[in-house]
């Protein structure tokens, strides 16, 4: 995953497992038009899959 540096603090690439919208989980990761019309303010909810760390491979010596 990609990851960027912003005011020293590093920031990476997740991915998106769930969005949820007013309290009603999205088929998709789009918010349409409709659910925004007469609103001035929506409630998002992002669910992220689980963050696993490649380890770095062990450098044997010989």
């Amino acid at each position: 995953m990609a990851e960027i540096k912003i005011d020293g603090e590093v920031y990476r690439e997740m991915k998106i497992k769930n969005l949820i919208v007013d309290g009603k989980e999205q088929n998709g990761f789009v918010i349409s038009a409709d659910q925004l019309k007469g609103k001035n303010q929506i409630q998002v909810t992002i669910e992220t899959e689980p963050n696993i760390e490649t380890p770095e491979p062990i450098k044997e010596n010989k």
